[in-house]
C-alpha cells in the first residue's frame, strides 16, 4: 500500500512541477518578447549593432533576468529575414568570460575556449578537456577528440577543424584560415559519417554576448523550420519534453516579437538543459523514498501499539476463561477501555 502511495505522489508531485517549471520559463520568454519592438529589433544585423542605444537597452534587461533566473542555460532572440527565409541572431544574454569560437553544423555545435591552460569545450552545457561521444540521432555515435599536446587542437572523427595559434590573444588555425577577433567566420565542410557536413566557425569576444547581432542561427533543419512558423503563426510555445537539438538536449520556450502592425518578425527563446529537470526528478524521488521509510516505520510502530492496546483485553478474557475451565470459580477478570 505503501508503495502504490509513493507511486502516485511522486507521479502527481513531478508532474505539478513541470508543468509549473514550464509555465514560469514560457512567462519569462513573454516578458522579454513585450518589451521588445520587432521594427527595431530587425535592425540588429551585425557586430556595430552592439553599440546603438538600443540594443545596450535590450541587452542590459535580458542579461540581468539572465543572471538572476535559476536553472536558465541561455537567452536569445532571433529576427526573421523573410526575403532570405533565414534566422539571425538579435540580443544574445550572455557575457563571455572568455575569448570564444562557436563550432556549429546541424547535427553538431559547441563552443571552445581556453580554461586553466586546456583547450576546453562547452557541449550540452558540461565543461570537457579529454575526448568524448556524442550520439547524434540518425546517425550515430560521434567521437570529439581535444589534443592538449604537443600542439593543442579538436578533432571532429579523423578530421582536425582546429589548432590553437595563440592562446592570448585567442586565434586559431581552421581548414579555410586564421579565426580570431579581426577575421570573425569561417566556413567549410569535412566528412561526416557516409556523407559531409558543412561546418561555421565564429570568433567571439572576452566580454561581449555570445553571439553576434546578425549572425547565422545554425541548428537542425526541423528545429529551424518549427521556429519559422513559430513566427509565421505568432505562436508562443513551450516544448512538452527536452528535445536534441545541435547543442544538445533542450527544453525550450519560445515567445514571438511583434512589430508595430502585430506580425510576428522574430523569437525569444529560452533555453533550459534537460539534466536540471532530471536531477530535480532524481532529488525529489530520494526524497519520497525516505519519506515513505519514515512514514512506514511510523505507521509500523504505530499499528503494534495499538495491536498491543486492542488485544490486552482479550489476552485477559481468553486467561479467564481458561482458569474457570480448570475450575476455578473465584477467578475475576477486569476489562479496562
Amino acid at each position: 500500500m505503501s508503495i502504490l502511495l509513493t507511486i502516485a505522489i511522486y507521479l502527481t508531485s513531478i508532474e505539478m512541477f513541470v508543468n509549473d517549471f514550464r509555465d514560469h520559463k514560457l512567462s519569462v520568454a513573454k516578458f522579454i518578447a513585450s518589451m521588445i519592438k520587432g521594427d527595431i529589433h530587425s535592425k540588429f544585423t551585425n557586430l556595430e549593432s552592439i553599440q546603438t542605444h538600443e540594443f545596450k537597452e535590450y541587452y542590459r534587461i535580458i542579461n540581468r533576468i539572465y543572471e538572476n533566473e535559476k536553472y536558465i542555460r541561455y537567452i536569445y532572440t532571433l529576427y526573421l529575414n523573410k526575403e532570405e527565409e533565414k534566422l539571425y541572431y538579435g540580443v544574445d544574454a550572455s557575457r563571455l568570460k572568455n575569448d570564444t569560437i562557436w563550432i556549429e553544423s546541424i547535427d553538431v555545435s559547441f563552443s571552445a575556449f581556453m580554461k586553466n591552460d586546456k583547450l576546453t569545450i562547452d557541449f550540452n552545457y558540461e565543461l570537457r578537456d579529454s575526448d568524448f561521444k556524442v550520439n547524434i540521432p540518425n546517425y550515430g555515435e560521434l567521437k570529439i577528440r581535444i589534443q592538449q599536446s604537443p600542439a593543442k587542437a579538436i578533432f571532429i572523427g579523423k578530421e582536425k577543424i582546429l589548432e590553437v595559434k595563440n592562446e592570448k590573444p585567442f586565434e586559431v588555425i581552421t581548414k579555410s584560415g586564421i579565426l580570431n577577433n579581426e577575421n570573425r567566420v569561417k566556413e567549410f565542410s569535412i566528412p561526416f559519417f557516409n556523407s559531409k557536413e558543412d561546418f561555421q566557425l565564429s570568433f567571439s569576444q572576452k566580454g561581449q554576448p555570445g553571439s553576434d547581432p546578425g549572425s547565422d542561427f545554425i541548428d537542425r533543419p526541423k528545429q529551424i523550420e518549427k521556429i519559422k512558423n513559430l513566427i509565421k503563426f505568432n505562436s508562443d510555445f513551450i516544448d512538452e519534453e527536452p528535445t536534441y537539438k545541435s547543442y544538445g538536449s533542450l527544453l525550450s520556450a519560445y515567445s514571438i516579437i511583434k512589430d508595430k502592425d502585430g506580425s510576428g518578425v522574430g523569437v525569444v527563446i529560452v533555453d533550459v538543459e534537460s539534466k536540471e529537470i532530471d536531477n530535480f526528478k532524481h532529488r525529489f524521488f530520494t526524497v519520497v523514498i525516505v519519506l515513505s521509510i519514515i512514514i512506514f516505520i511510523l505507521t509500523t510502530i504505530l499499528s503494534l501499539i495499538l495491536a498491543k492496546y486492542f488485544t490486552k483485553p482479550l489476552e485477559q478474557l481468553t486467561t479467564a476463561v481458561e482458569k474457570l475451565s480448570e475450575g476455578n470459580f473465584e477467578s475475576k477478570v477486569e476489562i479496562k477501555s
